[in-house]
């Protein structure tokens, strides 16, 4: 078995390896490897033999995959693809080292994307995960460099050698982070990106949405900006869309300064925590950027935005036409010019159109008739959680149902009222493995009428 990359071939590691890999593996300058340095030659060839033997076991009883880095025949490093810290084998993990004498080449990165490649193309797994000491910053470069996101930037860890402890970063990718297209659209995905796009937003402001309509309007909108919009697409489906119209910061001189408005940012609810969106964010950030664009403005949840480096419009001297500076107003600045804009913001006129009844009440004849959800008065903006309806009770284990997923949920801390079966509720869908959780019994107001 070889991997092969532009530049390396990665193949398992075997008998007579030992001395190239101990120019590496035996190296004291190392400091932040968890066994490694290794402290003499026979620990080395050990290793290599653990190694080999693992190699000769039918493919699915190996737990670690471990290869060496070869350029043009010479060995400059190893890394590894272990299952043994996942008892259901449902997760791996990486690790990377590269010989000191050929760091800064990108080797990593490419033995690290070769790995990933692997990985989820050989074996039954849906996630992968690396981490680091939070003092190295090459290797969770090289982390970010192929995909993947960091998860965890609290973590600790001990080193078994030395006995010192440091901070730790972890990282993960998904499966379907890995298999994930960005594109422009085309006009054959037009209703699936407004399916997709309804299911986003539905019941998440007030009952039903607005935001398949939206599509449409900005479509057909001249300030719509197709060259930085994208869509998602996962085995052949919409999973996700950014879409972006001219928008204008005007000053109290009437000047209008021209900048590109994000919005909507829709991602398929069942596919939630897989950086759908932040890939989207991150591709379009990069083409705006390309196109001379001064910055980006948006209105949207802000305890997600922030984390791409969006910042409050207000910190930029930016309001509305009324004056108001919310903290869902956000900004991103693509260049030094923007900074000099001040004022408030003006999206396209064309904006209007969205909730016209007329154009609501036709589109909702092409779609799904799902289920609309009241459960207070004006602009719900339950950020960060989500509606779903309690489909049974195990136990202290309640089943929520959300789209066409049920998500085993515990109640959370305090919450005294617990639901039945066929009760919504509120949750927090936990999608880095832990436990979800029910966070409130709320009444559909929508039944009784």
């Amino acid at each position: 078995m070889e991997l092969k990359t532009k530049d390396l071939v990665l193949r398992p590691i075997r008998l007579g390896d030992e001395e190239q890999i101990h120019e590496y593996a035996g190296d004291k300058d190392i400091t932040m490897m968890f066994w490694l340095p290794n402290d003499t030659f026979e620990e080395t060839c050990d290793f290599v033999r653990r190694c080999d033997e693992d190699w000769k076991k039918p493919f699915d009883q190996i737990e670690d995959f471990e290869f060496v880095i070869t350029l043009d025949g010479k060995i400059i490093g190893g890394c590894d693809c272990d299952l043994s810290h996942s008892e259901d084998h449902t997760y791996a993990t990486l690790g990377w080292i590269i010989n000191k004498n050929y760091r800064g080449r990108g080797f990593a990165s490419q033995a690290g994307a070769a790995l990933i490649d692997f990985a989820f193309n050989n074996l039954k797994i849906e996630r992968i995960l690396a981490q680091c000491d939070c003092k190295n910053a090459a290797s969770f470069g090289v982390m970010k460099k192929i995909g993947m996101r960091c998860i965890d930037d609290k973590g600790t860890r001990t080193y078994p050698k030395t006995g010192i402890t440091s901070g730790e970063y972890t990282c993960q990718i998904t499966r379907t982070e890995w298999s994930l297209i960005i594109r422009p659209e085309k006009a054959e995905d037009f209703y699936n990106t407004e399916l997709m796009t309804m299911r986003s937003f539905w019941n998440k402001y007030f009952p039903g949405c607005v935001e398949h309509n939206m599509l449409r309007v900005i479509r057909a909108s001249a300030d719509y900006l197709p060259q930085i919009s994208r869509v998602a697409e996962l085995d052949g489906k919409i999973v996700g869309a950014a879409f972006y119209t001219r928008a204008w910061i005007v000053g109290e001189d009437g000047v209008r300064n021209e900048v590109a408005m994000l919005g909507p940012l829709a991602v398929e609810p069942t596919l939630e925590g897989n950086n759908i969106g932040g890939k989207l964010i991150c591709e379009t950030i990069r083409l705006a950027k390309e196109t001379g664009l001064a910055g980006i403005i948006l209105c949207g949840e802000p305890g997600y935005y922030p984390k791409f480096g969006f910042k409050l419009m207000q910190d930029f001297g930016i309001t509305d036409a009324d004056g108001n500076c919310y903290d869902a107003y956000l900004c991103y600045p693509l260049s030094d010019e923007f900074t000099t804009y001040k004022g408030h913001f003006e999206e396209s006129p064309d904006f209007e159109k969205i909730e016209d009844p007329v154009a609501l009440e036709k589109i909702s004849k092409e779609f799904p008739a799902y289920r609309k959800v009241k459960v207070q008065e004006g602009f719900m903006q339950i950020f960060n959680q989500h509606l779903g309806l309690v489909e049974s009770v195990n136990g202290e284990i309640f089943n929520v149902r959300y789209w066409e997923l049920v998500i085993p949920c515990r109640l959370a801390e305090g919450l005294k009222q617990p639901p039945a079966a066929g009760s919504d509720v509120q949750f927090i869908w936990n999608h880095k493995g832990g436990e979800s959780e029910i966070t409130k019994v709320v009444k559909n107001t929508l039944d009784d009428e």
